[in-house]
């Protein structure tokens, strides 16, 4: 993951994973460094408007067949937390079955986001690229900062990049 400027250009947030899960944020100003201890290990993370957190999980699913990567399948999930010591983090959005999902941005009072669908696997990985390149396009969703469920804006996005 890459930091991320926040709303204020005040500060940058990124991913840690020194040890154990956490994210941090610099204070540009004076280069003081803030830990922020999470319960899942992050990928991906953005700031909200109003100066929150938001990052991501990929994390294996118990499928009954252990260490066989053709048979993985993953969960994703999105999470927010306060950058305040002490701060619990609140699940937002969770899917399983998908590969992660790739790119976060909050304009207003909505979260979009991309989600890489189902799980590749080694074998068509190596033997047709193409079709596991069409299979794997991201799906575009809307979250709702404020509540409710996340939508479906935009399906088989060969491109989700964030332009400012």
């Amino acid at each position: 993951a890459r930091g991320v400027i926040s709303p204020d250009g005040a500060q940058v947030v990124g991913v840690t994973n020194l040890n154990e899960p956490s994210l941090a944020t610099v204070t540009l100003a004076d280069g003081t460094l803030q830990r922020i201890a999470t319960t899942f290990t992050p990928n991906q993370v953005t700031w909200g408007p109003d100066g929150a957190i938001y990052y991501t999980v990929r994390q294996r699913e118990d499928n009954g067949t252990p260490d066989v990567l053709t048979d993985d399948t993953f969960m994703s999930a999105i999470y927010r937390v306060e950058p305040a010591e002490g701060a619990e983090d609140v699940q937002l959005y969770s899917a399983s079955g998908t590969w992660g999902i790739a790119r976060m941005i909050t304009t207003g009072d909505t979260l979009y986001f991309s989600q890489i669908p189902g799980t590749p696997t080694l074998a068509e990985d190596f033997s047709n690229f193409d079709a596991v390149e069409q299979n794997t396009r991201p799906d575009v969703f809307a979250l709702p900062l404020g509540g409710g469920p996340a939508t479906q804006v935009a399906s088989d996005v060969a491109l989700f990049e964030v332009l400012r």
